[in-house]
């Protein structure tokens, strides 16, 4: 099973970063250049609710919907609004970028300005072979927007900051094509890291971590088991911040 699939485990791993939650946020710098930044803002999630497409053979499509926990959210997405954030924004173009601040490392996030005060985030969509006989790819996409609001300026963790940010962003992950033998596999690895791919333990427990941070979630908050994994077929999560 493991030598059908398209992906080399270098690619896989690329996946891992490339996907994963906020990796919106790909761009990564040293925090010494965050000076020019627009501002630092206040924000923190308030809510996470999932839909979660399951497909049994033999059985009628079941879709789930329930609330997450706003302490367990889905892979890296802690990185992309953390608390503070930064925002830069040209006004010139109306372009700019949201900053996830982690330790001495920015996270981007780039951003369009609609109006005075509220812009979109980006959107994504990207696919990922994952088997080319049968084919089954990973399909990823995210969007949301947001909102600034001004307040009289003070000071969170030696930072000034201007306010704080909402934004209401949304990713989904789903499987196309023939993907049985994948979420087979996806469940298998979630379970026990010596049933992933990859040809040592490293590469095995970053294919664990990946799903865990992907499904970990929702197993957390009861909506699906981690046995359900194997059916699985769309995952998508809406995440309010605020």
């Amino acid at each position: 099973m493991r030598m059908r699939f398209a992906l080399s485990v270098t690619s896989i791993l690329l996946m891992t970063t490339s996907l994963s939650g906020c990796r919106w946020g790909n761009f990564i710098e040293k925090a010494e250049s965050l000076e020019n930044l627009t501002g630092y803002y206040r924000s923190a999630p308030l809510r996470l609710t999932f839909e979660v497409t399951l497909q049994r053979p033999g059985q009628p499509v079941e879709v789930r919907r329930f609330a997450g926990l706003t302490e367990s959210l889905p892979d890296d997405w802690d990185i992309f609004l953390t608390d503070p954030a930064g925002l830069s924004m040209d006004p010139s173009t109306g372009l700019g970028y949201l900053l996830g601040i982690v330790g001495d490392k920015g996270y981007k996030t780039p951003v369009t300005v609609v109006k005075k005060g509220a812009f979109t985030l980006d959107p994504v969509l990207e696919e990922i072979p994952l088997l080319d006989t049968p084919p089954c790819k990973h399909v990823w996409t995210m969007g949301g927007s947001g909102k600034l609001t001004q307040e009289p300026r003070f000071v969170y963790q030696d930072l000034p900051m201007r306010g704080r940010i909402a934004v209401t962003a949304s990713g989904t992950r789903s499987y196309v094509g023939t993907c049985g033998d994948v979420l087979t596999l996806f469940a298998s690895c979630y379970g026990d890291a010596t049933k992933c791919p990859g040809n040592n333990s490293t590469e095995q427990n970053t294919w664990r971590n990946f799903l865990l941070g992907v499904y970990g979630p929702a197993v957390q908050a009861g909506g699906i088991t981690a046995a359900e994994i194997e059916y699985t077929q769309k995952v998508s999560y809406t995440l309010v911040y605020e």
